[in-house]
């Protein structure tokens, strides 16, 4: 049985810098993490890092410390990184500018996401011996949110979604546009940004007679550009008819087999398509009048999530759907093969949004 170290506050692995061990706690694999987390993890450590001090020992962090990081978070405006009025500024000077010129703060989530970070950072500190113990309990350094979770993103109200669909993209059938399509794919099959983004054209294929989605992060061109959020977002689930009367398999059947589905969407940085995506057709939302903090391109998954509820489509079929988890644990789910394709198929072609017209989009019946 391996010896743990007794810690005490003279310990060597205990005087190692911030920064440092930032960079050990990013890579290590005591927990499974996609590039995309590791660079937002990364990202958030690295303003507590300059707050507290990049040569600062972890050891030496105090309460006090992590409060003032809290305090400190909390006064800081959203993308403040971006702000080229306060490039070359320390993060006091940054907080007495915000203040200044009455700038909008951080919302609760997003300073979360920095002291959540500073918090796991410590209890990988902690379990490494590093740092003799936790110097701050999680429920006195995160901050309150008074926002609920379901109410954070809205879906999309029948009017914008009208007003979306009757925009400049829709009518002047500019098919070739990946936002025509990913778009539509989102609020009638449920599926997550990147999850649509990142579609091979081989990923559309036709199992036991029904034309599919084939969700997976493995690609059929040998690549190895494609994620998935978790095990149970591995799934086929038949494509929503609405998609093939608007043409999407004629669309399908335009692109170069073993390419990409959506040639005009790039793979962002941190390795997600969605991401230069997301920009872009969150920029074209604001352009027509419905983005709003709530409205976004994530909405349409709140929208069919909502239609999975009005049409009373079974909560375990809408999962497989969707390829959402349930709250306890992703044991049930990875037992047994699954729904029958035509089942799912039968349930989803219940999904009709009966306040939208999409009759001009309609290629064929």
């Amino acid at each position: 049985m391996p010896i743990r170290h007794q810690k005490t506050d003279k310990t060597q692995a205990e005087k190692r810098s911030i920064s440092h061990l930032i960079g050990r706690y990013v890579e290590s694999t005591h927990r499974k993490r996609t590039e995309k987390t590791r660079i937002s993890i990364y990202g958030y450590l690295s303003v507590v890092s300059e707050i507290l001090g990049s040569n600062k020992h972890v050891g030496d962090i105090t309460h006090d410390d992590c409060i003032g990081v809290k305090e400190i978070i909390e006064k800081l405006p959203p993308n403040f990184s971006k702000m080229v009025n306060l490039k070359g500024l320390n993060f006091e000077q940054k907080v007495i500018f915000a203040n200044e010129n009455n700038l909008d703060r951080l919302s609760p989530t997003g300073v979360n996401n920095y002291l959540r970070s500073l918090y796991a950072f410590l209890k990988w500190c902690d379990g490494s011996d590093y740092i003799p113990k936790i110097p701050i309990r999680y429920e006195l350094l995160r901050v309150y949110d008074p926002v609920p979770a379901n109410e954070k993103r809205l879906p999309f109200s029948s009017t914008q979604l009208q007003t979306l669909f009757n925009s400049e993209i829709y009518a002047e059938n500019k098919r070739d546009s990946a936002i025509f399509w990913v778009t539509l794919i989102a609020l009638w099959n449920g599926m997550r940004s990147n999850e649509i983004c990142q579609l091979d054209v081989n990923d559309i294929l036709k199992e036991e007679g029904i034309w599919c989605f084939d969700i997976s992060h493995i690609s059929k061109n040998n690549g190895n550009d494609k994620s998935v959020k978790t095990r149970s977002s591995v799934r086929m689930i038949p494509i929503h008819p609405m998609l093939i009367s608007c043409g999407l398999l004629e669309f399908h059947s335009s692109r170069p087999a073993n390419h990409k589905l959506f040639g005009d969407i790039t793979i962002g940085c941190d390795g997600y398509y969605s991401t230069t995506f997301s920009k872009k057709v969150n920029r074209y939302f604001r352009q027509i009048g419905i983005h709003s903090r709530k409205h976004v391109f994530h909405s349409l998954r709140h929208n069919f999530r909502d239609e999975v509820r009005h049409e009373k489509i079974d909560l375990g079929i809408g999962r497989a759907l969707g390829g959402w988890t349930s709250n306890n644990s992703e044991s049930f789910e990875i037992y047994g093969r699954g729904y029958p394709l035509a089942q799912l198929h039968e349930e989803i072609e219940k999904i009709k949004y009966q306040e939208l017209n999409l009759q001009h989009l309609i290629v064929s019946k």
